[in-house]
C-alpha cells in the first residue's frame, strides 16, 4: 500500500512575505493582508485536509497549490471579496458551496460580488428556489434592486485538450531558452481538429499533445543552442512558427492558436449563456448578465444579433440591461472584456442602479463597449 502523501496547507509557509514578492505584497500591504486572512478563516487546515474526499476537484484548492504572481493575484482577489462580503445576506450557504466541489463557477461569482460592493452596492446572495426566478445575486443601491446574473461556460474537451498543450509547452521548454529568451509560439490555428473521441480512442489524444509537446520542445532547444541574432523567427516543421527575442523586450512568453470561428463563439454564448441567464432574471428587476467564457466573438457581429433578438422578443429580454462578456486568461494572452449595453431594454426607472453596477465593474475588467 502506497505511503501516504502529505501536502501541506497552503498558509503553512506564508512564501508571500519573502523578498521576491515584496514588489506584488507592497502595493496595497494592508489590502493583502486582510485578504490572505480572510481566506485563513476559510480555506483552513481541516478543510485542506477534506479536499481530496470532494467528488470533483475543487479549483480553489487548485489555485492555493504552489507559488508565484499568478497564485498572489487568486489569493488577493479572492481573498478580498470574501472578506468585503461577509455580512452579506447568503454569504453562508454560497461560502459552503465554494468550499465544496462546485467551486468554479461561484469563486466567479463572489469575485463578481465584491466588485459589486467596492462600488458601493449592497449585495445578497438569494436562496435558490426552483419555483422561482432566482438571480445568482442581488444588488441594491438606495432601496433600487437589480439582478446579476452569473454564468461560466465549460471548457469543451477540445479547448481543455489544446489548454493542456500549450501548459505543458510551457512549463517544458528547455531551461536557457526559458531564463534567457522570451518565446512567442504561434500554433496551427485549426491544429485541434486532430483531435479524436476519447471515448472510441483512449490514449491516441494524450499521444498526439505529447509529441506535439516534444517537437517544439526540440525546435526550440536547437535554436537557443546556435545563439541566433535577435530577434529570430523560425518554423516548427508541421506545427507553426516561433520567434525568439530578448529577455529584456519586456514581451511575455507566450503560445497562441487553437482559433474557434466567431460565430461558433457567440452561438455558445448565446445558446449555453445568456438564454438561460435572462430566464434567471425575476419579472419587474431588471438584469445584467455576465459571462466568462473562453473565447470572445467578433465585437460588431455580437452586437448586431443582440440588438436583433431584443428588439425581437421584448418580452423575454427587456429586463436585460447590459450583457458583459469576460474572458479568462488563456496561456498568457490577457484581452479586454466586452460590453453591450441592451439598447432594448425596458428598464429605465432603475438606470440609476444599473450605471452605479456597471461603474463598479468597469473599474476592476475595463470592459470595451461594443
Amino acid at each position: 500500500m502506497p505511503r501516504e502523501i502529505h501536502i501541506p496547507w497552503w498558509a503553512e509557509d506564508p512564501w508571500w512575505e519573502t523578498p521576491e514578492y515584496a514588489p506584488f505584497v507592497s502595493r496595497n500591504a494592508t489590502k493583502f493582508r486582510i485578504a490572505v486572512s480572510a481566506m485563513q478563516r476559510y480555506f483552513d487546515r481541516a478543510w485542506w485536509a477534506d479536499v481530496p474526499k470532494l467528488a470533483r476537484r475543487n479549483c480553489v484548492a487548485a489555485r492555493l497549490t504552489g507559488k508565484g504572481t499568478m497564485v498572489l493575484g487568486f489569493i488577493d482577489a479572492l481573498g478580498s471579496a470574501v472578506a468585503s462580503l461577509e455580512d452579506s445576506e447568503g454569504f453562508r450557504s454560497k461560502m459552503a458551496r465554494l468550499k465544496d466541489d462546485d467551486s468554479g463557477s461561484t469563486v466567479f461569482e463572489f469575485l463578481i460580488a465584491g466588485y459589486l460592493r467596492a462600488g458601493g452596492l449592497a449585495v445578497k446572495f438569494p436562496a435558490e428556489n426552483n419555483a422561482n426566478r432566482t438571480p445568482d445575486i442581488v444588488a441594491d443601491w438606495e432601496g433600487n434592486r437589480i439582478a446579476v446574473e452569473c454564468k461560466r461556460l465549460q471548457v469543451e474537451e477540445w479547448e481543455q485538450w489544446a489548454m493542456d498543450i500549450g501548459l505543458r509547452v510551457l512549463n517544458d521548454l528547455p531551461g536557457d531558452a526559458a531564463k534567457r529568451y522570451s518565446i512567442q509560439i504561434e500554433l496551427d490555428p485549426r491544429l485541434s481538429e486532430i483531435r479524436t473521441d476519447d471515448g472510441k480512442y483512449p490514449g491516441i489524444n494524450r499521444a498526439v499533445a505529447e509529441a506535439i509537446t516534444y517537437r517544439i520542445g526540440s525546435a526550440v532547444g536547437e535554436v537557443v543552442a546556435t545563439a541566433p541574432q535577435l530577434p529570430y523567427q523560425f518554423t516548427i516543421a508541421g506545427l507553426g512558427a516561433a520567434v525568439l527575442r530578448d529577455k529584456n523586450e519586456k514581451i511575455e512568453t507566450s503560445l497562441s492558436g487553437f482559433s474557434i470561428s466567431p460565430i461558433s463563439q457567440l452561438r455558445r454564448i448565446l445558446t449555453n449563456g445568456l438564454w438561460r441567464a435572462v430566464d434567471q432574471i425575476p419579472r419587474g428587476l431588471p438584469g445584467i448578465v455576465v459571462i466568462q467564457c473562453e473565447h470572445l466573438p467578433d465585437p460588431d457581429f455580437a452586437r448586431l444579433v443582440l440588438d436583433a433578438i431584443t428588439r425581437h422578443d421584448p418580452s423575454r429580454f427587456g429586463r436585460l440591461w447590459a450583457l458583459l462578456l469576460v474572458p479568462r486568461l488563456y496561456l498568457n494572452d490577457a484581452r479586454s472584456a466586452l460590453l453591450f449595453i441592451n439598447r432594448n431594454s425596458a428598464a429605465s426607472e432603475r438606470a440609476p442602479t444599473c450605471e452605479l453596477a456597471l461603474s463598479a465593474l468597469r473599474k476592476h475588467l475595463d470592459p470595451q463597449e461594443a
